[in-house]
């Protein structure tokens, strides 16, 4: 078996095989081998490997023979989605990267609690994209989602409420809204450097 990819059970990540595997064994998809046999193996235990792996995927005979006499591994492998391919050694091309660097697909759920049925979340979103974007390098996609069932408040409750939240905004001095502060002033800054450029090249 020494001929073929070095292959253990545990190797996990994208498989790549060719014809007729390329079309069972998805490039998309993150898979585990789970198992490693012979084909004479496989004779032992009273399975046919010729008509449960190669006749079923239409590979000829001769290329069963020839498998069975170099003495080709069969590797099982089980995808992601739960998915269990038996596939020849002489069909992988490319197996996964040893020293390859594992990846999530993350999202964020943030609950902004109860809010008025009017308010406007487009600066927030506008904002988490930003931060995403600043810190991540990644171009995110913010759903608004309205879970529950509503509730209705009195007109003094909710005066007291947005009193509340407004006084705790106010005095917010997170890194988002000190960068936003200074970015205010940078601008008013430019202004005062284009006045004084003009007030120059009117006087000269």
């Amino acid at each position: 078996m020494s001929n073929y990819p070095a292959i253990s059970i545990g190797t996990r990540g994208v498989f790549e095989s060719s014809a007729p595997f390329n079309n069972v064994i998805s490039s998309d998809l993150n898979y585990i081998c789970i198992a490693i046999d012979s084909i004479e193996s496989f004779i032992t235990r009273g399975i046919d490997p010729y008509a449960t792996i190669y006749e079923i995927n239409s590979i000829e005979v001769q290329k069963y023979d020839d498998d069975l006499l170099n003495n080709v591994p069969i590797y099982t492998l089980q995808s992601n989605k739960g998915d269990i391919i038996q596939v020849p050694g002489s069909f992988i091309l490319k197996i996964p990267d040893a020293n390859g660097v594992k990846y999530n697909n993350l999202m964020l759920s943030v609950s902004l609690g109860p809010v008025e049925d009017s308010f406007s979340t487009d600066s927030i979103i506008s904002e988490i994209k930003d931060i995403v974007k600043l810190n991540l390098g990644v171009d995110s996609d913010v759903q608004l989602v309205v879970f529950g069932e509503p509730a209705f408040v009195s007109m003094q409750n909710h005066i007291q409420v947005q009193a509340a939240r407004y006084a705790i905004t106010k005095d917010n001095k997170s890194t988002l809204s000190k960068l936003n502060e200074y970015k205010l002033q940078n601008v008013k800054l430019l202004e005062k450097v284009k006045l004084l450029e003009k007030f120059i090249l009117d006087n000269q």
